[in-house]
């Protein structure tokens, strides 16, 4: 290699890394908007279905080879051709009663697959004892340095108001930089309304959440190398996540779906990744430097304190959700009754109360 052909390469590599750039198609090369979105339906004299939508940038025409696809892993289990459609329509797909489990859910354009949103279907405990079927969207444990988001895929209960996280990104095994965090506050202002709101037919009627989302620090996507993302989240065990950022500034797993971006479609998710258990000399340090303060939500807790215990309680406990009102409100003898429920039905999590998918 000359001189001249090495600096020219330098300069492309130089000239290419951190740049947003698209792989794939331009988005005004596909007939549609977007990839597709997903809609519930949870009737419980109907049952329920799942529904696929994508609305149209143009007319359909006969050479258009578009269809939705679902699979669970590589497998696909679901196909179903668009034949047409005009301009400014949206196309919708009724799936009735998949099983319990993980899905992706994809356009197919010319043999070219196009992500949409994955998704789970779960029998989720809920407020009061009772169990019912949700679905969640979801990510998968997957990075997108385009995004700049890191999600985690995993179940969490959220029972305590804005709980904390700290995420340490390490390159090459040495710490980077670390970042911190709370989850979103509850739309509750005090201990009785948390049994009101989670007892509304809107509400999602479960405190059992799935998946985290995590900012990527503006370092990650400029130092090429091997990547792990240390994670500790309250109320969930400590995990590591490991990725690998190449010299152009992408992802080095890139999966094969295509994802929507600002400057056309592009392979800007990785490929999921697996989840490993965090050692425990690596748990105690980060465990220390959790916000305890900074973004804390502070509940009118009334007479009551609304510990994690109760709150567990009262999940699990219909009389003690049906009852909470009287009890706040009551004599020393219903106080009394209170916190033994609290003390019986308070304990942490098991196992078998974990959602089911």
């Amino acid at each position: 290699m000359t001189r001249a052909s090495a600096l020219l390469g330098l300069l492309v590599a130089v000239g290419c890394a951190g740049q947003s750039h698209s792989d794939g198609p331009h988005l005004s090369d596909v007939p549609f908007i977007h990839g597709p979105a997903i809609a519930w339906t949870d009737d419980p004299s109907h049952g329920y279905r799942v529904e696929l939508t994508v609305a149209l940038q143009r007319n359909l025409i006969a050479q258009d080879d578009l269809a939705f696809v679902v699979r669970v892993g590589a497998d696909e289990v679901g196909r179903y051709p668009i034949t047409k459609g005009v301009i400014g329509t949206t196309i919708h797909q009724k799936i009735e009663q998949l099983p319990i489990g993980d899905y992706t859910v994809e356009l197919e354009y010319n043999h070219t697959r196009f992500a949409g949103e994955p998704f789970r279907i779960a029998v989720v405990p809920e407020w009061g004892g009772t169990k019912n079927l949700h679905l969640f969207r979801h990510h998968g444990t997957r990075i997108s340095l385009a995004e700049k988001k890191l999600w985690v895929l995993r179940w969490w209960a959220n029972d305590s108001p804005t709980l904390p996280w700290i995420v340490e990104w390490r390159h090459e095994g040495t710490s980077v930089t670390k970042t911190t965090g709370r989850e979103r506050k509850w739309a509750v202002a005090d201990s009785n309304e948390i049994v009101k709101y989670a007892m509304q037919p809107a509400a999602r009627r479960s405190i059992w959440q799935l998946g985290e989302e995590y900012t990527v620090p503006e370092q990650v996507a400029k130092m090429p190398g091997s990547w792990e993302a240390r994670v500790v989240h309250a109320g969930a065990p400590p995990v590591s996540v490991g990725f690998t950022v190449m010299p152009n500034g992408t992802i080095g797993e890139a999966d094969p779906l295509l994802v929507g971006t600002a400057d056309g479609w592009s392979h800007t998710w990785s490929q999921v990744l697996p989840l490993r258990p965090l050692a425990a000399e690596d748990i105690v340090e980060l465990e220390s430097r959790l916000p305890m303060v900074a973004g804390a939500q502070h509940l009118d807790e009334g007479p009551i304190e609304l510990t994690p215990n109760a709150v567990r309680a009262l999940f699990r406990s219909k009389n003690l959700a049906d009852q909470w009102s009287k009890f706040l409100g009551g004599s020393r003898e219903l106080r009394g009754q209170v916190e033994k429920m609290i003390k019986a039905q308070g304990a942490p999590w098991k196992p078998d109360e974990f959602p089911k998918s």
